[in-house]
């Protein structure tokens, strides 16, 4: 039996329909008005500058710095130098390599992470197999002279100057035993092998490591060793903002003379990021596969990884890469911005196929990615202009 309905009043219809159409346009002016706080910053291409063919190439950088006035700097991991370019109208330069791969005075093994200070006129890299970190001071436009080596007996993944005070994001254990993830090294105060250290941060908070725990037995676990320790931030105003590769949790450190007075928690866990997992592919791949490069990157290509955090004069950014996706089989890079109190603007997708290595010129608002071309054959540096402009 069929329920009766009774008829609908006289213009409802009507009535309904405009009731409809006001809720529709009403959304439609949220999601405008509001798609540039969702969005964040923007990401502009600017071009992708490929080396001459009369430059030395680099072999296998891990990461790279630019000068103010333009110049790129590489580490060269594999061949154990630092090589120096220009930029060009349409090409990267080759001009100057520091170093060379040995044990003597200016002679190095695995140059890796660095910086370019540009108040300072520093430049700074570790070498990961001698556990040293070197200064050089610009005292021209392509002279670099050796100033400091500082000891740093258990690596780093990220360094940066400021002042007197060069920031480490590294393992590191204070005289009581405890870690830490983060910490400064005073190089106005120190004497020959041996500069006043700060401990900042604790590596159980870093990695959310329950403190009840041995630290070494879950520093071990496979989630962390599996995933990777690498850690990234950036400075602005006396704050720190840290983030580690495996969780888009971050932490902005209030320091006050170069001593944590006070951390807050940041962070945004978007649709798009897949937070990472201790998969059994990961792990078979990290731990008995470590020589199959290929077979760890798979793993890690299903989850979401932290690629570099940098600030602005104005802005947090955040960028992470992964998962990959079925429409292109490949990652995609996205940046997120926040406030400096650690409010989520919004993301959005890097386009044109940037690399892992990335780098900030501050002055600029550009941001370089160092990365193959689609070829996989061929190094490229892409420049993106940051617009963060709502």
């Amino acid at each position: 039996m069929l329920e009766e309905v009774d008829p609908p009043l006289e213009g409802g219809t009507d009535e309904m329909k405009r009731i409809a159409i006001a809720f529709v346009m009403t959304l439609l002016v949220v999601f405008v008005c509001g798609a540039n706080y969702l969005h964040g910053s923007k990401v502009k291409l600017l071009e992708k500058l490929y080396f001459s063919e009369s430059s030395e190439l680099p072999i296998l950088p891990w990461a790279f710095c630019t000068t103010d006035d333009g110049l790129v700097i590489i580490p060269d991991f594999d061949a154990g130098d630092i090589k120096l370019y220009e930029q060009n109208e349409n090409s990267l330069d080759w001009f100057q390599t520091i170093g060379k791969r040995d044990t003597g005075d200016n002679e190095f093994q695995h140059p890796a992470y660095c910086f370019y200070n540009a108040t300072n006129k520093k430049f700074g890299f570790i070498d990961l197999q001698l556990r040293t970190i070197y200064l050089f001071s610009r005292t021209e436009k392509y002279s670099f002279q050796s100033d400091l080596v500082i000891p740093c007996p258990r690596g780093a993944y990220d360094i940066q100057l400021d002042g007197d005070l060069l920031y480490i994001a590294g393992y590191e254990e204070d005289d009581s035993g405890n870690k830490y993830s983060f910490y400064t090294v005073d190089l106005n105060n120190g004497v020959v092998n041996s500069f006043p250290k700060s401990f900042l941060f604790a590596a159980q908070d870093l990695y959310q490591i329950d403190k009840s725990l041995g630290f070494e037995e879950e520093f071990s676990n496979k989630f962390i060793s599996a995933i990777g320790n690498h850690a990234f931030f950036g400075l602005h105003g006396g704050e720190v903002y840290l983030v580690w590769e495996g969780d888009l949790t971050g932490h902005r450190l209030a320091l006050g003379q170069g001593i944590q007075k006070k951390t807050h928690k940041f962070g945004k866990l978007t649709n798009d990021y897949t937070k990472p997992f201790a998969s059994p592919e990961l792990i078979d791949a990290y731990y008995y596969y470590p020589n199959d490069s290929k077979k760890l990157e798979k793993a890690q290509q299903k989850m979401s990884l932290v690629r570099d955090v940098f600030t602005s004069n104005n802005k947090v950014h955040v960028v992470y890469e992964g998962p990959i996706t079925r429409q292109t089989n490949s990652t995609t890079f996205r940046l997120q911005t926040y406030s400096f109190s650690g409010e989520f603007e919004g993301e959005v997708v890097i386009p044109g196929q940037p690399g892992k290595m990335m780098h900030f010129d501050k002055d600029k608002n550009i941001l370089y990615s160092l990365a193959r071309d689609s070829s996989d054959k061929e190094w490229c540096l892409i420049k993106y202009q940051i617009d963060e402009s709502q």
